[in-house]
């Protein structure tokens, strides 16, 4: 339950939401400020689409969620598999993933993901 509940709020969450076509500040609908690094240099920043890429996903459009932002996307998988193996340790007491350690390798790649999938966003700006 501890895992489960924030997770399926996160998902309730992207789900309520309506993606913004630019491909980012879908969380203004929060109320929460606009990013104002695109409006400044004409460039995203490190998470810019994320919330969008989060609303693609759980409206089904796993390829715009990814030309909104690839690692938001990717994201969101591991939320949802969180959700739900939270949830079958809550019914059942098993768990399912075991423990998750993790490792100084994991961890960069981790990290370079998120900085590629950035890479690729400025990329596309760049191009457009």
């Amino acid at each position: 339950m501890a895992v489960s509940a924030p997770c399926v709020v996160l998902l309730a969450t992207a789900l309520w939401l309506h993606p913004d076509s630019r491909g980012y500040d879908t969380h203004t609908q929060l109320g929460l400020s606009g990013c104002s690094l695109p409006q400044l240099t004409g460039l995203p920043c490190a998470t810019c689409g994320m919330t969008t890429a989060f609303a693609h996903m759980a409206h089904g459009q796993p390829w715009r969620a990814v030309k909104a932002q690839a690692f938001g996307a990717a994201l969101f998988l591991v939320v949802l598999a969180a959700a739900g193996a939270g949830a079958i340790q809550t019914v059942t007491g098993r768990n399912l993933f075991g423990k998750i350690h993790m490792r100084r390798r994991r961890l960069i790649l981790i990290v370079a993901a998120f900085f590629a999938a950035w890479g690729v966003k400025i990329a596309l700006a760049c191009l457009t």
